[in-house]
């Protein structure tokens, strides 16, 4: 039987290795938790919550999982399972919100 403590993934979206890091937190179910800039990789793992309880963005994380949750910190976003995962809901998730294509039907009019 496995752990089933929801999961946040935590995770450099973009500018790794830059003076300035984007850093992103996304629940199991797609939902993007949290966002942040930091200035340096080290402090986007901090910064989002992944080396210490009570983390700046620990109030957004309870507000989704009010019953507890685990962080964890993803090195490679392009290959995690998890994350992988929570991406595809995420995606579906914005392609239920877009409108949906109608159907053209060309009426013609008899005289």
């Amino acid at each position: 039987m496995g752990d089933c403590t929801p999961k946040v993934y935590a995770f450099i979206q973009s500018g790794r290795g830059t003076d300035w890091v984007h850093g992103m937190a996304m629940a199991e179910d797609g939902t993007v938790l949290a966002e942040h800039v930091s200035s340096h990789d080290g402090w986007a793992k901090h910064d989002m919550g992944a080396t210490e309880h009570q983390a700046m963005h620990y109030q957004d994380y309870s507000k989704h999982y009010p019953d507890g949750f685990a962080v964890e910190w993803v090195d490679d976003p392009l290959t995690h399972e998890g994350l992988q995962a929570a991406y595809s809901l995420n995606q579906e998730a914005g392609r239920r919100l877009l409108p949906q294509p109608q159907a053209h039907t060309e009426q013609r009019r008899t005289t």
